[in-house]
This record gives structure tokens, sequence and C-alpha cells, in this order.
């Protein structure tokens, strides 16, 4: 998933004009996944255009999720990245029997991270001793199961329909991402979340 993510993430980026060159060697290679070194937190990719540094996480469930270890200062989620780095989520499913990516990527800098409190995050169980027993930590985000357009926005939720319902999703202090008459896409989309203002340039 990684490699084809990254490789999207190139493709998308040249198409703004930028030039992303591998800053972890072979990281949008297969090859690499099956011994990728754990618990080193460094940039796939490095725009020598911009100098933006950026991190490709493609999951088949689209989350923020970053691998964090609380109480080992050397491998927390920030540790080693700089507050301006980029972090792209992409959404990778199945598709005919392949592995595909969606076409929309959701960007988040490591600073609109730091600026959301710990305590409205959520650590997950931790992980087998070989990966140091790191807990994935999730920032709140609002993803669709379906297709649909977006009817209303409110202080308190999001209603989108969906074939033939109206679907409310409650904001619980997230941020919209949507405005009303968005066509919004099920599985791959953030609809609301932390407040965030990583954008790629038109150059």
């Amino acid at each position: 998933m990684g490699a084809l993510g990254t490789l999207y993430v190139i493709d998308l980026m040249r198409s703004r004009g930028m030039n992303p060159i591998e800053l972890e060697r072979h990281s949008s290679s297969n090859k690499i996944w099956t011994t990728k070194v754990k618990r080193l937190r460094v940039p796939d990719l490095i725009c020598t255009k911009t100098g933006i540094r950026l991190e490709v996480r493609a999951k088949s469930k689209l989350a923020v999720k970053m691998s964090d270890a609380p109480n080992n200062p050397d491998r927390r989620w920030f540790t080693s990245i700089h507050p301006e780095d980029m972090i792209a989520f992409v959404h990778a499913y199945e598709q005919d029997g392949k592995l595909a990516i969606s076409d929309s990527i959701e960007l988040f800098s490591v600073q609109d991270l730091l600026n959301v409190p710990e305590s409205d995050t959520r650590l997950g169980a931790p992980k087998s001793p070989g990966e140091g027993a790191e807990q994935d930590r999730e920032w709140p985000t609002t993803v669709t199961k379906k297709n649909g357009e977006v009817l209303e926005i409110t202080d308190q939720r999001i209603v989108v329909s969906q074939s033939t319902r109206r679907q409310p999703y409650r904001l619980n202090g997230k941020v919209p991402y949507v405005a009303v008459g968005d066509q919004v896409k099920g599985l791959c989309q953030f609809i609301a979340g932390p407040p965030r203002s990583a954008t790629f340039p038109n150059l």
C-alpha cells in the first residue's frame, strides 16, 4: 500500500509543478516495505523546488493515525520531523483483485496535528514488543461510508444525502472540510476533522 500511495502522491505533486524526490530510499518500491526500518520517522518525499517534506500513509481504512510511544521521548510520533512537514493520508482498496489508490488525498501539516491537545486524540492498544509496544494515536475525523451530497451544515452536524436517506454526522468539535452542495466520496474523504492548513502549491 505504501509504495503505491507514494507513487500516486509523486504524480500528484508533479502535476502541480513540484519536483518530488525520494528522501527515504526506495519508499516507492514494493520491496522496501518487507524490510522497512520500524520506528524511524523519516519523510518519504521532498520537493526540490519548495523544500516541502512529505510522509505518505496509505491505509485500507482512512484515518489520521500515527504510531506513537508516549512514554519514550525518542519514539514519539513527531520525533525527528519538522512542524512544517506534511503528512498525506490516502485510501487504498482492492478492485478486481488488485490494489488501487483513491484519487483524493488528505493533507495535514505536522503543526496541524500538534495543535490538537493530546487529550482530544485516542490511543489504541499497544502493538507487539517487536514494534516497541508503540500505539496508534488517532485524531478525530469523519468519513462517510457512501458517496453523497452535503445538504446541511450546522455547529452540531453535517447532513449528507446518501441514496434515498439523509445521513447526519455529528461534529463534536470537529471542523467541516466541505460546503453545502459539495459531492463527497465515501470511504476515501474526510468531511470533518481537526483544523488544518496544509496544501500543495500550484507552481
